[in-house]
């Protein structure tokens, strides 16, 4: 799993918190953006192959670290919630690293 991240997730996370990669595009990456709704932070995360989506409101920095198993435990949520197995985007593991870019880093979440 690749977690291709723009850099306003980047920045809130910190670079020392994260191992730097350049995978190429995959249709299993994931893409996460960071929003502001309300003056609340709020995430969002879409499937690159399905353009399956999940929008997590209220996060705090706190419960990004580490990125992998919480990325993980709201996809797993968001697919229970839909009725979908969760391997139904493939598997989702739990070690992170990222790319540097420009406009997005990816982790890879193995």
């Amino acid at each position: 799993m690749i977690l291709r991240c723009t850099g306003r997730v980047l920045a809130l996370l910190g670079g020392h918190a994260v191992t730097l990669t350049e995978p190429p595009p995959s249709d299993d990456d994931w893409y996460l953006n960071l929003l502001w709704v309300d003056r609340q932070k709020c995430l969002l995360l879409t499937h690159a192959g399905t353009l399956f989506s999940v929008f997590v409101a209220g996060v705090r920095k706190a419960d990004l670290r580490p990125i992998g198993p919480y990325v993980v435990k709201v996809v797993e949520a968001e697919l229970r919630s839909e009725h979908l197995p969760p391997d139904a985007l493939g598997r989702l593991p739990l070690a992170p690293s990222v790319s540097p870019r420009r406009q997005a880093a990816a982790f890879s979440v193995s």
